[in-house]
């Protein structure tokens, strides 16, 4: 297909625009192409507000626990950030050491005369075993338990060699 020429135009040249365009292209020496390569810059600066908000949470400070399911924790205003340690859960209905029973039979504990709880202090051997000396014991009595269990469990834990120990709590604020 042939253009036509300008009015005024010699018979067989292009029109001006045509010409423009073809000689803007020559005198760069290459042709016009479309990137094939997408913007990256957005999508870095998506990535990077990402990463700023997930290392704020996790420096955030203090260790997050699951606790187990039915375990109500006392209230208390502490302000001191939970570390990890080992874990020993009292439950209404039995005891954990880092989420697997120890003993089932509470009620037995709770009016057993003796501080020391032999399956609780088994348990707590092993992993003594296996941790530094300096470990600590987080106890996460619920707040249903009766104290006297739960001065046998922390007499227990003393008597493993878990000389620092804590109590978990559920944080109030004000």
């Amino acid at each position: 297909m042939e253009a036509t020429p300008a009015k005024g135009a010699r018979p067989g040249t292009a029109s001006w625009e045509e010409s423009a365009i073809s000689t803007r292209a020559l005198r760069r020496g290459r042709r016009e192409t479309v990137d094939p390569f997408p913007n990256l810059t957005p999508m870095v600066d998506v990535l990077s507000v990402l990463m700023f908000f997930l290392l704020s949470i996790f420096a955030g400070g203090g260790f997050l626990t699951v606790l187990p399911q039915g375990l109500i924790l006392p209230s208390s205003n502490v302000r001191t950030p939970l570390t990890r340690q080992v874990e020993v859960a009292v439950l209404t209905d039995r005891i954990l050491v880092e989420r697997e029973p120890v003993a089932d039979d509470l009620a037995a504990f709770a009016e057993n005369e003796e501080l020391l709880l032999p399956a609780l202090k088994a348990a707590l051997d092993g992993y003594r075993a296996k941790e530094p000396d300096d470990v600590k014991i987080t106890i996460e009595a619920d707040r249903r338990i009766p104290f006297r269990l739960l001065k046998k469990v922390m007499y227990t834990a003393d008597q493993a060699g878990f000389q620092k120990q804590s109590l978990a709590v559920r944080q109030v604020r004000g």
